[in-house]
This record gives C-alpha cells, structure tokens and sequence, in this order.
C-alpha cells in the first residue's frame, strides 16, 4: 500500500465529482488472511460522501451535507487548536528539574 504522504490522492475527476483517496491499509493474519481498508471521499456540489471498503466486511458509507462538513471541520479546528493550547500551557506550567539546583550552596 502507498505510504502515508501518498494520501489524499485524486482518483477521478468527472462531470462535478471528485473523488479521492483519503487512506488506505493492508494487513494480514498469521494464517496469512489479507484484508485492504480503503477511505474513498465523494465530493460533489452539495454533498460529500465517505465510503470505507474493507476487503474482508461489508463496506460503510455515509452522506454529509454542506450543514454537517461545515460543523465537522469548525468542530475538528477548535479541538486541534485546543489541543495545542493545552500542549502549550502544559510546557509552561511543569516545573524545571533543575530550577532548584540554582540555588543549592554547592
């Protein structure tokens, strides 16, 4: 399967539909049973939909309107800016090792 920096990848382009190629995986057992995940993402004017075709099980796929990508991305913005914020103040708030070295008479 291609590499991690491969994806997205434009599959098709026709007629006002992309489609693309958010993810892919291949795996296998021990009995050597080899399953494909693939993450396909239509776009078209007023919808996007997400299909996720497993070699092994029956595919899942899911329509989102202009409405739910709007609220997916703003809600997935504000958790990643949250995250770093809390990554940030976490560096700021734990203590130096060696701050009290600094002081010490030796």
């Amino acid at each position: 399967m291609a590499s991690p920096d491969a994806f997205p990848s434009i599959l098709s382009d026709e007629h006002g539909i992309q489609y693309v190629l958010l993810s892919g995986q291949y795996s296998s057992d021990m009995y050597y049973d080899p399953a494909f995940t693939l993450t396909v993402a239509t776009f078209s004017e007023d919808t996007v939909m997400l299909d996720r075709l497993k070699s092994n099980e029956t595919a899942m796929c899911f329509r989102l309107s202009k409405e739910e990508i709007t609220a997916l991305v703003t809600g997935y913005t504000a958790y990643l800016a949250a995250q770093e914020q809390g990554q940030a103040q976490q560096a700021r708030s734990t203590p130096d090792p060696l701050s009290d070295l600094d002081d010490h008479p030796f």
